[in-house]
Order: C-alpha cells, then structure tokens, then sequence
C-alpha cells in the first residue's frame, strides 16, 4: 500500500492525474485478463481514461507505427521496430464434450485429434493454433471451420467435435466442457508494445509497467 501511495504521489508529480491512453488488444485479452488490469489501474489513477481498439496481432502492430494507438498487446517475438515487453503466457487447451472417452484424462495426447472431428478457428489473430496445428506430424480431421470462439465452444458442448482454444479464453467462462492440457504442451507469449518507450507518454509508461507487475502478481 505505501509503495502504491508513493507511485501515486510521483506519478502526480509528472502529470499522471488525467490523461488518455489508446489502447490495441485482440479479442482474448479484451475479454479475459485486460478488464482486471483496467480496473486496478483506475483505483490508483481514476481520472486516465482509456480508448479500447480491438484488432489483430498485424493491424496493432500497424496502428502502433502510424501513431493510431499509444501501446497495443501483441504476440511475442513482436516486430523489430516495436519495443515490446514480455507480459504473461497463454497456455492453449483442447476442448470436450463432457461425455467424451478422455474426461478423466490428465492430457490429451496430440496425435487423437487425427481420428476426432475438429472444429477449427478460422481467425488471423489466433495464427498460433494454425501454427501449431500445421507442425503436427498427423493433421487433425477437420470438419467445421468458425471465426468466432464462443461457437466453437457451443458446437463442443453439443458434442459436433473437439477444438483448441487459449486459456484466455476461456478465462471466467461456465460453459458445459472439459478443458485438457496438451500433450505435448502449447503455448503462446503475450507481450505490451509501443513504438518508443522512451518518447512515450507518462501515463503510458505508467500502464505498461503496472501491467507488467500486476500480471506477475496474479500468476505467483
């Protein structure tokens, strides 16, 4: 509490008592993690208001270099004229109908999705499941392809296939499926961008690093 009430004080002092920040995130983050992230900011700074873009990992990364947005959440490793900061992992996870054979199951081995219909995110700014998909020595038996993560998860709930989704996702979501790690393991790292750190407005700077320390906090 003190080392919050000496930021507050200091940030005060270099003009951090209002202000706007601009703000590009892709959908997973918007509706998983960054809400939580907002909110705590404005108990320490609750005259900075945000404007929320949402938007894929390229078009984040263009609105930063046109000046469109201030910082932008982006996939690591981010482009090299960006300053991008490390900010959590994102585990991927396959997704069941509750009834399905490997309910018990402490993984799920990669090589079933072979002989499972899978119903796969046709979505850019989620290019790391394609990516991990294309790697895989047996490709999965596509049969439904969908833009939007909550129909896939519908569809899995009413038993027409299985799928891979982000942790993030499904972050604070009830819906009736079964969540399994991968086996091998899959992830993705989730990093803020700016174009300059240094040039940077106070209040972004600010916000990237009480992002950073409150993400680290909540996944101690």
């Amino acid at each position: 509490k003190d080392y919050e009430d000496l930021n507050y004080a200091i940030s005060e002092l270099h003009g951090l008592s209002s202000g706007s920040i601009r703000l590009g995130a892709f959908s997973s983050i918007s509706s998983g993690r960054l809400p939580q992230i907002i909110k705590s900011f404005h108990e320490l700074y609750p005259h900075i208001d945000f404007q929320l873009v949402n938007g894929e990992y390229n078009q984040i990364a263009t609105w930063l270099r046109k000046g469109l947005v201030d910082c932008g959440f982006v996939s690591l490793p981010a482009p090299n004229d960006l300053e991008a900061s490390f900010l959590l992992q994102d585990n991927l996870v396959v997704i069941l109908p509750e009834n399905h054979p490997l309910a018990d199951a402490p993984v799920y081995p990669v090589e079933r999705l072979s002989s499972e219909d899978f119903i796969n995110l046709k979505e850019e700014q989620e290019y790391e499941i394609t990516k991990f998909l294309d790697h895989l020595q047996q490709k999965p038996n596509i049969r439904y392809e969908v833009s939007d993560d909550y129909a896939i998860l519908s569809m899995v709930e009413h038993g027409l296939g299985v799928s891979i989704l982000s942790e993030l996702v499904l972050q604070g979501r009830r819906d009736n499926v079964l969540r399994l790690p991968l086996d091998p393991p899959a992830c993705r790292r989730i990093g803020i961008a700016v174009q300059s750190l240094e040039e940077a407005a106070p209040a972004v700077g600010e916000f990237i690093r009480y992002s950073r320390r409150i993400v680290a906090e909540l996944h101690q």
